[in-house]
């Protein structure tokens, strides 16, 4: 995310019209979820009335996607107005809206009445760049701020490291990369392997994965860039028709590059998936959500950082029956990556928790 440096009232002014698209494909997504209250176990999740100063804003809507599904399901799906029947306590807060002004809201905790530090049964969504528990990776101006108080509640986060309290926090995926109908294209992909996002970033080290992989020397049948021209673009539509630029090089390339950026959860991951390309992870210390229950080593490459000068070597020794196999298999577990099987996954997480 590339959201350093801007005022909120820039943000509002630059997002405006965006929220109104972000809530209305919210909406459609939420009458195609298939939870089944019948057969899906549902956790029981009071929310609470927050002042309004804890409301969420129009700032940083893209990001702040996965905070508004998961309040809605909760609000339609799981929501208890009794307390005494409550599995779980919602506090909804955007809280990366607080760190975003560099703001600590622990002030909510004189609101929230049923609040227990040694339950650990109050629910917070992080979605920051960074440890919401440490200062591990914190770069730039922003997001500096880590809040102790944070340690008593459950955080769904998406920044999934080893800095997650284990049997609490639970690290999550970002909804806005997930469909309910994953498509695996079959056209010819004349990219080995790609990257299409920013390849500057004056925050980060030198030493970064993103300034390593502007480095990695061009090829024809690579592509790694920022942006894609006119006759590009056209050029790969003749292979599979989209107009998002950033679908559209995936869906040409037969792995797609997911490294790091400001924090450890990066959306090309998942992205990747979607579009049926092979995703080469290479985020130190991240975490796969869910990986208990999804597959990933059958259908993803993970690298270490350091040995980034060994990608292009490593992904040319695999062998066509190689790929095939990866994508097959990526093919076979797309439905894992569906807004409601990702719903799914969070309320057998929450309810495992629950009784431990």
């Amino acid at each position: 995310m590339v959201i350093l440096e801007k005022s909120p009232n820039e943000l509002v002014n630059y997002t405006k019209n965006r929220l109104f698209h972000i809530k209305y494909r919210l909406f459609r997504n939420y009458n195609s979820w298939k939870i089944d209250r019948s057969t899906d176990v549902i956790p029981q999740v009071y929310i609470y009335n927050l002042p309004r100063k804890y409301k969420p804003t129009n700032e940083l809507p893209l990001v702040s996607e996965t905070y508004f599904a998961l309040y809605d399901f909760f609000k339609l799906y799981c929501r208890t107005y009794d307390p005494r029947n409550a599995d779980y306590f919602f506090v909804p807060i955007n809280l990366i809206q607080f760190q975003f002004r560099n703001e600590n809201p622990e002030d909510i905790l004189n609101y929230l009445k049923y609040f227990d530090p040694i339950c650990c049964n109050h629910i917070i969504i992080a979605l920051g760049d960074f440890s919401q528990h440490s200062k591990k990776n914190h770069y730039g101006h922003a997001y500096q701020t880590t809040y102790d108080w944070l340690n008593k509640f459950k955080l769904l986060a998406l920044e999934s490291t080893s800095d997650l309290i284990p049997n609490q926090d639970i690290g999550i995926i970002p909804y806005n990369t997930l469909s309910e109908n994953p498509i695996f294209n079959k056209n010819k992909r004349p990219y080995l392997y790609s990257f299409l996002g920013e390849l500057s970033h004056s925050f980060l080290p030198p030493t970064h994965i993103r300034n390593q992989i502007n480095s990695i020397q061009q090829k024809p049948d690579i592509f790694i860039g920022s942006n894609l021209s006119y006759d590009l673009k056209n050029k790969m539509r003749e292979n599979y028709f989209t107009t998002d630029d950033y679908e559209l090089v995936s869906r040409n390339s037969i792995f797609t590059l997911a490294p790091a950026g400001y924090g450890r959860w990066t959306y090309r991951f998942f992205q990747a998936i979607q579009w049926g390309s092979i995703p080469v992870l290479m985020s130190d210390d991240y975490v796969k959500p869910f990986e208990d229950t999804i597959p990933y080593d059958d259908f993803c490459i993970t690298m270490l950082e350091k040995d980034i000068q060994n990608l292009d070597s490593l992904l040319r020794s695999f062998s066509p029956q190689d790929i095939h196999r990866l994508q097959n298999a990526l093919k076979k577990n797309q439905h894992h990556f569906t807004h409601t099987e990702f719903l799914r996954k969070l309320c057998n997480r929450l309810n495992h928790q629950c009784k431990h």
